[in-house]
């Protein structure tokens, strides 16, 4: 049996000897009845640009559920940027940066370890957007 994911929330499970195909949603699975329902509040309030916290305490949803949810949607935006690669901006074009650091400290002291640096952008007319992971920050690259 072989079995392939065919996007991110369904894996399709192909039979060697009979050719059967079987697929299973992994939406479906995780989240079903009232969890459907968590997930849309939950998409509702990311979109808005709320917090994990924040949604948290509006949905009365448990941490391992939000984590879940985050880990599936920040799944769906990857893929799709990942998807999507092309240059964006232009002539007469606005295109905003953004460089973020991400790392983690131990008790908030000491040097951070595992760093890293994410450069993303949105073209401003055509809500294009692109993200890139900076491995090394020399100026030399």
């Amino acid at each position: 049996m072989t079995i392939k994911r065919t996007n991110t929330f369904k894996l399709q499970a192909k039979c060697r000897i009979c050719e059967s195909k079987r697929s299973l949603s992994l939406l479906k699975s995780n989240f079903s009845g009232r969890n459907s329902v968590e997930l849309v509040y939950f998409i509702y309030y990311f979109s808005l640009g709320c917090n994990f916290s924040i949604i948290k305490k509006l949905t009365r949803c448990t941490n391992y559920n939000i984590k879940n949810f985050q880990s599936a949607i920040l799944e769906v935006i990857n893929s799709y940027v990942e998807e999507n690669k092309e240059k964006i901006g232009g002539k007469d074009m606005i295109v905003e940066l953004v460089e973020s650091f991400v790392g983690k400290r131990r008790y908030s002291i000491g040097r951070t370890g595992n760093k890293k640096i994410i450069l993303g952008g949105v073209c401003r007319s055509t809500k294009k957007i692109f993200m890139k992971i900076i491995t090394n920050r020399k100026k030399k690259q």
